[in-house]
């Protein structure tokens, strides 16, 4: 039997092996012991419905959520300090990190961003904003082990980081249930 999980609309399909990691990161979390999960696969993979599902459960069990895209070219700070301006951070944290003019001191962002009572943070893309968005999640996720905060990445290809979850296509038999859901237009375009 197919699982299906509402994400945005549409329907998850094949994915209740993810879903249930996805689920037992936030348990850990809620119990103190935080981590991340990153979401690893081909654009069109699914990665960032996942992501959106994750935050769906997360809000589901009453956890802060704050998510943020990293954006290809743009320094990869940005995404960061989006992120801890949703969580309400001071904005001369937020100013700190985006300062380019000295050494990037993250202690305090860090620190922010993994306080507080169960909290997940989502970032979609964090590739996309280069090697310093990576290293910033690394630091994170360094802190993560001990608090009630956990975090889900997606990403192209494997971070080294957390758990990896690597998504493919679906099964011929996960699209047949796709397809016999659709009216007949949508079948065509498939």
């Amino acid at each position: 039997m197919i699982a299906w999980t509402k994400c945005l609309g549409m329907g998850l399909v094949g994915r209740s092996a993810e879903v249930g990691e996805l689920a037992a990161l936030l348990d850990r979390a809620a119990a103190g012991f935080g981590g991340v999960i990153t979401l690893v696969g081909a654009t069109g993979s699914g990665k960032s419905a996942l992501a959106a599902e994750a935050a769906v459960l997360a809000r589901d069990r009453g956890f802060e959520v704050a998510g943020g895209s990293a954006v290809r070219g743009r320094p990869g700070r940005l995404v960061w300090a989006g992120l801890l301006d949703d969580l309400g951070a001071d904005p001369e944290v937020t100013r700190a990190l985006l300062d380019e003019s000295g050494p990037l001191d993250t202690t305090m962002a860090v620190r922010l961003l993994t306080s507080g009572n169960r909290r997940l943070i989502v970032v979609d893309d964090v590739d996309a904003g280069g090697q310093e968005a990576v290293d910033m999640l690394a630091l994170v996720a360094a802190r993560l082990v001990t608090c009630s905060t956990a975090v889900v990445a997606t990403a192209a290809t494997s971070l080294g980081m957390g758990r990896d979850l690597k998504l493919c296509g679906l099964s011929e038999r996960d699209l047949a249930a796709i397809v016999g859901e659709m009216a007949a237009g949508q079948r065509h375009a498939v």
